[in-house]
């Protein structure tokens, strides 16, 4: 409620969107109307430019879209889903490496930290801290752990490696092998199916191929810490499990026998972990230039052991 002269007030409560709606009663005059930009204690340092307006000014969006998702932790997005989703968070990281300075890393590392506190069990959750029927799933949280083989290599912050690496290698142990030789996550903790694709989406495939890639990152985290055990066991599994995935390559790419076309993830995940010799690299790049089929988003949720 004003009364008579000049005032000023400022809301102090962070808001986000991309409009403000003012009511102005009559009788009021205003003198000047503006905002006060909050955000993370980081500098967007990061630099890219070229003879191309368009591309210097997406690089611009992108830094700028990178730096709102940034608060308590790193978000999905800032208007819908503040959560912070781990694979979210891993991509949002990556980017941070190049786009700001270095103060960037203390979220991802805080971001971590809250993701080993908030376990169920030996179980990772991918959407933390929850308290509304927190779940996980499984692929996002094994491609966060290789997200966080990436953050030391850009970083070389072995001391944070040490401290993260027993809980990953407890997580990877909660996976065993079924009468039928295939990875099962084996745990009652409700999990989704992530598939983010079409009905035909290769999920199993999908599921065993990020294992793989996790559980090879963490398989260079014991060679990087020095723990020779560790690492020698760690490689046993990986040479098992990479032929296992290896019986499952085509003449048309990576796919389990009941799918029709080669799923565009699975053959993907297996150039980047390393699954795939590189003379398997033209066959795969068909896949990836031809088959569009994750597109769709499709969870479903289930509990694994039922």
């Amino acid at each position: 409620i004003s009364k008579k002269g000049i005032q000023e007030y400022e809301v102090y409560s962070w808001i986000s969107g991309e409009k403000v709606y003012y009511e102005i009663p009559a009788g009021v005059k205003i003198i000047s109307l503006g905002y006060r930009e909050t955000g993370y204690d980081t500098e967007l340092t990061g630099n890219f430019e070229t003879d191309d307006e368009f591309l210097n000014t997406l690089w611009k969006k992108a830094q700028r879209t990178l730096y709102i998702n940034m608060r308590d932790s790193y978000m999905d997005c800032p208007d819908r889903e503040r959560a912070q989703w781990s694979l979210d968070m891993n991509l949002e990281m990556e980017q941070a490496l190049y786009a700001l300075d270095p103060k960037a890393n203390d979220l991802y590392e805080h971001g971590i930290r809250t993701i080993l506190g908030w376990r169920n069990g030996d179980s990772l959750l991918t959407i933390v801290p929850n308290t509304n029927d927190p779940s996980q799933l499984p692929v996002q949280t094994l491609l966060t752990i290789e997200g966080m083989y990436q953050y030391y290599l850009y970083t070389g912050n072995i001391e944070f490696l040490r401290e993260i690496y027993p809980y990953l290698e407890k997580y990877l142990e909660l996976w065993q092998m079924n009468e039928y030789s295939v990875l099962q996550y084996n745990s009652t903790y409700y999990v989704w199916e992530w598939k983010d694709g079409s009905d035909d989406s290769d999920y199993k495939l999908l599921e065993i191929m990020s294992y793989y890639y996790a559980k090879d990152s963490v398989c260079k985290m014991a060679d990087a810490l020095g723990y020779s055990e560790n690492k020698t066991k760690l490689e046993s599994d990986l040479q098992y499990i990479k032929m296992f995935l290896n019986d499952h390559w085509t003449d048309e790419g990576y796919k389990s026998e009941n799918e029709v076309v080669p799923n565009c993830r699975v053959n993907a995940l297996a150039v980047l972990s390393g699954v795939a010799s590189e003379d398997k690299y033209p066959i795969i790049t068909k896949v990836l230039k031809e088959n569009y089929d994750n597109g769709k988003i499709r969870a479903r949720g289930f509990m694994c052991n039922e």
